[in-house]
């Protein structure tokens, strides 16, 4: 068993004060396998969508007053909010593999059709490392009508959300799910925070979930950041 911790800081330079001012991300993992990174090498991945039963409590962070600016509109207003990070976080990420030449293809789900791939609970298998924490796996055949040839999948298994007027962060279990092997490659916990001159706004919530995703795929078995 190997545990890896790291604390990143990046600055958010955006045009008023209100606006993050700074973002990182810190995370503890467990490594469940002797995979490495060159074994992931051309390899399609997935981030799961994010599943609105496993936020704690049910609490998304964002207004609707926020993310209506953005003059968008959602089938589900509900996990409106949920649908953005998800899109922020892989944003965040393709960003870091472009610039860190990681080896392996990022793939995602785009929100609108999120409704079909939940509709059915047949399509997933649960998983748990500890007994405690439980995740929900897609069948690799069910994800062909909305991702194809996937080799890997990120799920997350919980998600809290808290939100402060100056601090805000998200806390989130993972599981990496190798379909070649039917077996997880790691799990951990990751959290990624944000602080502002006066109000954390919707800029500063797309800095929190593209340091989440950055750093689960920074370290092993993706990347060699300690």
């Amino acid at each position: 068993m190997t545990v890896r911790k790291r604390l990143t800081l990046a600055l958010c330079i955006l045009p008023t004060l209100v606006a993050c001012t700074s973002a990182g991300a810190r995370s503890e993992r467990r490594l469940l396998t002797d995979a490495q990174p060159r074994e992931l090498e051309r390899r399609r991945v997935l981030l799961a969508p994010y599943a609105f039963s496993v936020v704690e409590k049910g609490y998304l962070p964002l207004l609707k007053s926020e993310w209506r600016q953005l003059g968008r509109s959602f089938d589900n207003p509900r996990t409106a909010a949920l649908e953005l990070l998800y899109e922020y976080g892989i944003a965040g990420e393709r960003a870091a593999l472009r610039e860190q030449r990681q080896p392996f293809e990022l793939v995602d789900i785009g929100a609108p059709i999120w409704g079909r791939y939940f509709a059915d609970p047949a399509r997933f298998f649960s998983v748990s490392v500890d007994g405690k924490q439980h995740y929900s796996i897609p069948a690799q055949d069910a994800l062909l009508p909305f991702a194809s040839n996937v080799d890997v999948v990120v799920v997350l298994g919980s998600i809290r959300f808290e939100r402060w007027d100056v601090t805000a962060f998200c806390k989130a279990h993972f599981l990496v799910w190798d379909y070649r092997r039917m077996h997880a490659l790691a799990e951990g916990e990751v959290t990624a925070m944000a602080t502002a001159y006066d109000n954390v706004t919707l800029e500063g919530w797309q800095n929190i979930a593209g340091s989440l995703t950055q750093e689960i795929f920074a370290k092993p078995p993706f990347g060699n950041a300690e």
